[in-house]
């Protein structure tokens, strides 16, 4: 295995500590979900690489202005992202960076968030500590989203079909 590029610096300032890595479907672009600290005033960030060319583009995305990204998920044309925080998740365009939706019900962190491959749902799974695992998945159709199941018990996670 040969590295392209080295270490990729993807310093954003202070605090931060990047939370994943996710390539599009392409390969063309990296997105790092970066998280901060919090206390020193300033934000986390869903940045991406061009791995063409190996370049951080340090402005990236700050959907909501979060303190941190846990995860990220490009949609299957790579046009737009999901991207998962503490306690919402977004849909921003990858090409202006404009946030397209926001998404504010689910259980306090969204740890992981996944676009499915023909593009019609999105599954986000979030917990923090001792709140109890959660599963929702979305129906996506680029103007309102449709949560369609979710369920938990308190020793096991279960998912149904729930139409709501």
């Amino acid at each position: 295995m040969t590295s392209l590029y080295g270490s990729i610096s993807v310093d954003v300032g202070s605090g931060e500590r990047v939370n994943d890595v996710e390539f599009s479907l392409d390969s063309s672009l990296l997105a790092v979900s970066i998280g901060r600290s919090g206390n020193q005033g300033t934000n986390g960030i869903g940045s991406f690489i061009n791995t063409s060319t190996g370049n951080f583009f340090s402005s990236g995305i700050n959907p909501g202005g979060e303190d941190r990204f846990y995860d990220t998920a490009f949609s299957p044309d790579s046009n737009f992202i999901a991207v998962a925080s503490e306690g919402d998740w977004y849909i921003s365009e990858i090409s202006t960076g404009t946030t397209v939706a926001s998404i504010s019900s689910p259980p306090d962190s969204v740890n992981a968030i996944a676009w499915s491959p023909d593009g019609n749902y999105i599954v986000m799974c979030g917990a923090y500590e001792s709140n109890g695992a959660r599963v929702q998945v979305h129906e996506y159709d680029a103007v309102s989203y449709t949560h369609l199941r979710a369920h938990e018990t308190e020793a096991d996670l279960v998912c149904r079909l729930l139409l709501e």
